[in-house]
């Protein structure tokens, strides 16, 4: 969390050794001015900031390259196998790059502008059989990285500048699914082509978020990072959000331990750069019994850093969490190019 440290002015002297005066330094405090939050619903506004952390996912602007070339044309932008040249990938050292790439600064026939490059890839295995009790395993990965945008006379379709990372694992068995899945976006996305006028951020957001999974036999949660969206505004007040937080279901719990309150923090930050954060105790790796008092899904709200008396604690409901979370299709992995390949 956020720690916000008070400077005081103390009495006493300093002494300018180059003109030798005398200087009284000035003694008190300044005051720390906190917002008024008077009419705003805290607990909808933090449910409001996990449901726009989860919808931070690779699979958006995945989608969002996918459209991109779809509307190219012919020749507008160019397609590679391999890197983009020019492209600083942010791999480990390699000789051999593999995946795919656009790279171009052009226009079409239509009048949609590519600028810049991205740089894709997936890998994708299979094995067994669901009809066993050993059962089918996918296991999916694919990155983005990506400094480019395509835009026509009236809007930014796509801005895609970052990296986005996703894996996923999926056993199916008879009577036995389990998933796990990840996704890592350190990105600015925005534009039409990824987020329509039905997104919860329609004008998209800039992060560093990453999000853990897993679900079937065992229900855990993991958010960590932080997001900003600069046209949306949670309450009509705050335009970004940072957490640290880890949670777990009835099925990954360990048995006797707490599924109503999540280890952890949600900040929600105001125009003014004022944060406020819900805290969830204990903190770290205490563990909380199922019926300990402690066990409420509340936290203790600090505004700007500092404990508010009066607002106290407030309780959120993370046991509908579970209903919105699910993994992404491993067949939306691979991306659909266009009939005339790579030059």
């Amino acid at each position: 969390m956020r720690l916000l440290f008070l400077l005081a002015a103390c009495n006493g002297e300093a002494k300018d050794s180059e003109q030798g005066e005398t200087v009284e330094l000035d003694a008190g405090s300044t005051e720390l001015t906190l917002p008024d939050l008077e009419g705003i619903d805290l607990e909808a506004s933090f449910s409001d900031a996990v449901a726009i952390a989860l919808s931070v996912q690779t699979g958006v602007a995945w989608d969002g390259l996918g459209h991109a070339l779809d509307a190219g044309h012919e020749g507008c932008p160019d397609l590679y196998a391999g890197q983009p040249e020019g492209a600083d990938l942010d791999l480990a050292d390699d000789d051999e790059v593999s995946g795919q790439s656009w790279v171009d600064d052009c226009v079409t026939p239509g009048g949609l502008a590519y600028r810049g490059w991205s740089w894709w890839d997936v890998e994708m295995t299979g094995s067994g059989d669901p009809e066993t009790a050993e059962g089918h395993t996918v296991d999916a990965t694919r990155i983005l990285e990506s400094d480019g945008v395509m835009a026509d006379n009236t809007d930014v379709r796509l801005l895609l500048k970052g990296t986005a990372e996703e894996s996923l694992s999926v056993v199916t068995a008879l009577d036995y699914t389990r998933w796990t899945w990840s996704s890592s976006l350190d990105a600015s996305v925005t534009g039409s082509d990824a987020f329509g006028s039905d997104s919860v951020t329609p004008g998209g957001w800039r992060t560093d978020l990453y999000i853990q999974a897993s679900g079937g036999d065992a229900d855990t949660l993991e958010l960590r990072g932080n997001v900003f969206f600069p046209e949306h505004r949670i309450a009509d007040r705050f335009d970004s959000t940072a957490m640290e937080l880890s949670l777990a279901g009835e099925t990954g719990a360990a048995p006797g331990t707490c599924t109503a309150e999540p280890k952890g923090w949600i900040g929600i930050r105001d125009e003014n750069a004022w944060w406020v954060d819900v805290v969830f105790l204990p903190l770290g790796d205490a563990e909380v019994a199922d019926d300990d008092p402690a066990c409420d899904g509340c936290g203790t709200v600090y505004i700007r850093g500092l404990e508010d008396d009066a607002l106290g604690e407030i309780c959120l409901d993370f046991d509908t969490i579970w209903a919105t979370i699910s993994p992404p299709d491993s067949a939306d992995f691979a991306l659909s190019l266009r009939d005339e390949g790579f030059e």
